[in-house]
């Protein structure tokens, strides 16, 4: 069970809105950069984005925060679930263990993305 660290939800307002919410789940493992423990404050959390774009569809952005060893995974997983992947990158140079930044989002039928994105949660969250 995927047990979140924060939820958010976004308000609606104006003649145009939308309602939607944020969830962020941070990395259980201790990061470290130069010796030093770096706080979940530090960008160490995984945030899942869901804003309604109609009856049963959403638009759904996500950074989820993985381990070198986990990458190819969680690019398989959101693949698969109809996810585009929109970047891959680092954010330090020297932490440990090493860690990339996955970017995705996705338009949809909300219970299908969001089992998308529990897979990868549930598989990286540690």
């Amino acid at each position: 069970m995927l047990a979140a660290h924060k939820c958010y939800e976004i308000p609606a307002s104006g003649p145009r809105a939308l309602s939607g919410f944020q969830v962020r789940v941070p990395r259980k493992r201790v990061v470290t950069a130069h010796g030093v423990r770096l706080p979940v404050s530090t960008g160490l959390e995984s945030i899942v984005a869901f804003q309604s774009t109609g009856p049963d569809q959403v638009a759904f952005t996500a950074d989820f925060v993985l381990l070198d060893a986990e990458v190819n995974d969680a690019i398989r997983d959101l693949s698969a679930g109809s996810t585009e992947i929109t970047a891959l990158h680092n954010h330090m140079l020297d932490e440990s263990p090493r860690l990339f930044f996955l970017h995705c989002r996705a338009q949809g039928k909300p219970l299908e993305i969001a089992r998308t994105a529990k897979t990868v949660l549930d598989k990286t969250s540690r």
